[in-house]
């Protein structure tokens, strides 16, 4: 690091998401001297927005808040920033094996079979989910044997056939970003856990996907910027040298020495980054037991939402291509329309392989046949391969390998002398979202200010 500039800091942050951001400004309204420490060239972390014309955004990384999400719900109240309904009025539709067939409500028509088989399915995972605390799954009676087991293994032992497990297969994908078989099976019955039950994990009203913050969670990580003391983009953390009285952390182009140092970056950055002396051996181990899953979150914008006049709420899960969940993504007035799609798991390694002009016609040639032909020509066609990301490594948030979780334990969040952990998976009780980011900003900055 010869020829680095050099500071002293109270306190070094390494990543500017919301977990990191919000520790900071927190931090520097007591009176620290911050700073943080970006590898991208943005603030946001897992967030980040594109412009759409006239001032609008599109959300291409977390973006939704369910009623559950109560902290990232005050600190927006706090910072006088809106949020609105994610658009559910309509019909919705399911398309599987080349039939397209629309619905009201939250069932899907899968046929008499299907839909006993998925009434089943669901109440064997709501009644383990309920014996699974949020806040230590770890504690639950049958943790050690639902660790050691995925969702997949559970769905082939116990889970329906047919339509109804594509549609689980389908929602595993959605809302982890990972096949069943990849799924940790404890994790998901926390996660359900969570957020009211597994139904909840994926719905709109009353869902985890309920609302949006108005201009996207660039406004959130702006707001929380504005008091966050110094910010370096573009300085990647690459060592950190932790000793009794203080911490060093190298960067490129940069050295900072602090009393207390925070790091905010997802589990699979960590082991990127060079410890002196190096990471204790069981936190080493479950920081490389936990990638990101695979999300590629694809976006068609159009003059307006064409298919609300045909009653339709822009909600749809499909088998049919590399799409396998819509949603309306429109701004809260509806202009201009945009629909979004998330591309997960396998399919989104598949669709990653392939050119440009190729992934744009299978998402828009899915679209036309969901929506209508008007949707094959969009006026943008806007993706994000989270995956390809070498500052996240994948959306939207870590995956626990079988064992894992009991491995885990509170381990992520406990500091390391001066080392200080944050970010959404840090966060048992809201795992992976804005809301755990929150949280986990809360704590560290009472860890450090204590």
């Amino acid at each position: 690091m010869s020829g680095a500039d050099r500071r002293d800091a109270d306190v070094a942050i390494v990543g500017a998401g919301i977990s990191g951001l919000h520790a900071a400004r927190l931090l520097t309204t007591a009176g620290r001297d911050v700073v943080v420490l970006e590898g991208r060239d943005r603030i946001g972390g897992r967030t980040v927005s594109a412009p759409i014309g006239d001032g609008r955004q599109v959300e291409l990384g977390g973006q939704f808040i369910g009623p559950t999400h109560r902290r990232v719900a005050a600190l927006l109240r706090e910072l006088e920033i809106d949020t609105f309904p994610t658009y559910d009025d309509g019909r919705n539709l399911l398309d599987f094996d080349g039939s397209l067939r629309d619905y009201d409500g939250a069932i899907p028509p899968l046929g008499l079979p299907g839909l006993v088989g998925m009434g089943i399915a669901e109440w064997r995972l709501n009644r383990m989910a309920r014996q699974v605390s949020p806040h230590q799954p770890w504690a639950a009676r049958r943790a050690a044997e639902w660790d050691g087991t995925t969702f997949g293994a559970w769905l082939d032992q116990h889970g329906p056939g047919g339509r109804a497990r594509t549609l689980l297969d389908l929602l595993a994908g959605t809302v982890w970003g990972a096949e069943p078989h990849e799924l940790n099976l404890l994790q998901a019955l926390a996660y359900a856990s969570a957020a009211g039950g597994l139904r909840e994990t994926a719905g709109v009203k009353g869902g985890m996907q309920e609302r949006r913050i108005d201009g996207g969670p660039a406004q959130l990580c702006a707001a929380l910027a504005a008091r966050a003391g110094a910010l370096r983009l573009s300085t990647p953390v690459r060592e950190i040298a932790h000793r009794r009285d203080d911490v060093e952390l190298r960067a490129d182009g940069l050295v900072v020495r602090a009393a207390h140092a925070i790091v905010a970056v997802p589990p699979a950055l960590v082991p990127q980054i060079a410890f002196e002396p190096a990471l204790p051996a069981a936190r080493d181990r479950v920081l490389r037991r936990l990638p990101s899953g695979r999300v590629t979150k694809v976006v068609c914008v159009y003059p307006e939402p064409f298919w609300r006049d045909r009653g339709l709420s822009g909600q749809a899960v499909s088998d049919g291509g590399p799409v396998g969940a819509t949603f309306d993504n429109s701004p809260p007035d509806g202009r201009p329309g945009v629909l979004l799609g998330f591309v997960t798991g396998d399919r989104a390694a598949t669709f990653a392989t392939l050119p440009e002009p190729d992934r744009r016609q299978l998402v828009t040639a899915q679209f036309a046949r969901l929506f209508g032909a008007q949707a094959a020509r969009p006026e943008q066609y806007l993706e994000r391969d989270w995956a390809a990301d070498p500052f996240a490594r994948g959306c939207y948030f870590g995956l626990a390998g079988p064992g894992a979780i009991g491995e885990a334990g509170t381990l992520l969040s406990q500091p390391l002398g001066r080392i200080h952990w944050a970010g959404a998976e840090t966060t048992v009780a809201s795992y992976g979202g804005m809301d755990g980011a929150v949280l986990a900003g809360d704590r560290v900055a009472r860890e450090v200010l204590g």
